[in-house]
C-alpha cells in the first residue's frame, strides 16, 4: 500500500525546490491542505503516515496545530515532523508533542531524505512510472517477453513467462507502438522473483547499461511530467462473472491509482461500482435494468445490498 504524507502548500513549495520528482522517487502519495482546519480534517479522515508542519503562521499557530493533532484520538499516533524558524518555536513544537523538529533553513534535498527516512522509504535515483509497453529480446530474432510494469530512466521492470537468470545481459527491444522502430537498449538483469501479483511467471528488473541518446529521449517522452486537476472516475460494468483479461487489467489499473503518474498534492477519488446505471429500484431506468438482469447472466450487484439479486427481490 502506498504511504501518504500530509503537508501544507508552503511545505510542498519547499519540497519542489529540491531534487525533482520526489514523490515518484520515494513512492509516496501527498495530501495538501491550505488552512489548519482543513489539515486537521484530512488528518482525521485519511490517516496519513506522516504530517509535516510549516513554521509559517496560519489561522492557528503551528505549535497549537500540533497540540490539537496530539489531543485527537484519531490522529494521536501519527508522526509529526515540524520545521521551526527559531529556538523558541522549536521549544514550543517539542512541548506540543512533535515527533521531530528541524530548522526551517534545512536544504530541500536533506528535507526530502528526512521525510523518506521517517516513512522507511528509500529515495531512488530516477523516478519510476507505471508505463505498460511490450518488451522483447534479441538483436536479429525477436522473442516476446511480456509487458512492462514500471519504467524509469535507469531501468525497466516487466512480467514474463520466460526463464531469465539473474545477472544475465539482455538486448531488449521496447515498443512504443507498432508504427515506430523499437527502443533498443542493453541491460543487466538485477532481480528475478516469482510474480506474486498474478501468480504466474516472473517479475524481472533490468538495469540499463547502454542506450542511444535518441532512444533515451523517446523513452522519456512517455513519462508524465505534469500536475493537472483530477476528477472523479466511475467504473461501471454489468457482469461480475468471467470478465475478460483486458477488462480485469483495466479495472485493476484504474482502481489502484497507478494511472496517476507522479502525483502530488491532489487527493485521488476513485469509485468502483459493480452495477449498471439504474440498477436500484429508485432509479428512473430501473425497469430497463430489471429486464436486462432477468434475461442475461450478468445479475448486477446493487450498491445498497450484498445480494447479487438484491433489488429484484422487492420488485
Amino acid at each position: 500500500m502506498v504511504k501518504q504524507v500530509l503537508w501544507s502548500e508552503s511545505v510542498r513549495a519547499r519540497i519542489d525546490g529540491g531534487k525533482p520528482h520526489f514523490l515518484a522517487r520515494a513512492g509516496l502519495k501527498a495530501l495538501s491542505a491550505g488552512a489548519a482546519s482543513v489539515l486537521l480534517d484530512v488528518a482525521a479522515t485519511d490517516s496519513p503516515d506522516l504530517i509535516v508542519l510549516a513554521p509559517e503562521p496560519s489561522d492557528m499557530g503551528a505549535p497549537e496545530l500540533c497540540r490539537r493533532i496530539r489531543q485527537d484520538d484519531r490522529t494521536r499516533g501519527i508522526p509529526v515532523l515540524a520545521l521551526a524558524s527559531d529556538d523558541t518555536q522549536e521549544f514550543l513544537f517539542k512541548e506540543a508533542g512533535c515527533t521531530e523538529v528541524l530548522p526551517a533553513s534545512i536544504p530541500a534535498a536533506l528535507l526530502q531524505e528526512k521525510i523518506a527516512a521517517m516513512l522507511g522509504m528509500r529515495l531512488r535515483r530516477h523516478a519510476r512510472y507505471p508505463v505498460v509497453l511490450p518488451v522483447a529480446r534479441g538483436r536479429f530474432i525477436r522473442e516476446f517477453l511480456g509487458y512492462s510494469n514500471a519504467v524509469s530512466e535507469g531501468g525497466i521492470g516487466f512480467d514474463t513467462l520466460a526463464r531469465i537468470k539473474g545477472g544475465e545481459h539482455l538486448a531488449l527491444r521496447i515498443y512504443r507502438n507498432t508504427e515506430e522502430k523499437p527502443i533498443a537498449v542493453s541491460g543487466r538483469v538485477a532481480s528475478v522473483r516469482a510474480n506474486i501479483d498474478t501468480g504466474i511467471g516472473y517479475a524481472v528488473g533490468v538495469e540499463f547499461l547502454e542506450m542511444a541518446e535518441t532512444d533515451k529521449e523517446r523513452l522519456v517522452e512517455l513519462f508524465p511530467r505534469w500536475h493537472d486537476e483530477l476528477f472523479p472516475l466511475h467504473v461501471l460494468y454489468p457482469s461480475r462473472f468471467l470478465p475478460s483479461a483486458k477488462l480485469r487489467a483495466f479495472i485493476e489499473f484504474v482502481t489502484s491509482g497507478r494511472h496517476r503518474g507522479e502525483g502530488g498534492s491532489e487527493r485521488r477519488f476513485v469509485q468502483h461500482d459493480r452495477h449498471p446505471t439504474g440498477s436500484h429500484p429508485g432509479h428512473p431506468r430501473w425497469r430497463r435494468c430489471r429486464w436486462r438482469a432477468s434475461r442475461c447472466r450478468s445479475r448486477p450487484i446493487c450498491a445498497r445490498t450484498s445480494s447479487p439479486r438484491g433489488p429484484l427481490r422487492g420488485a
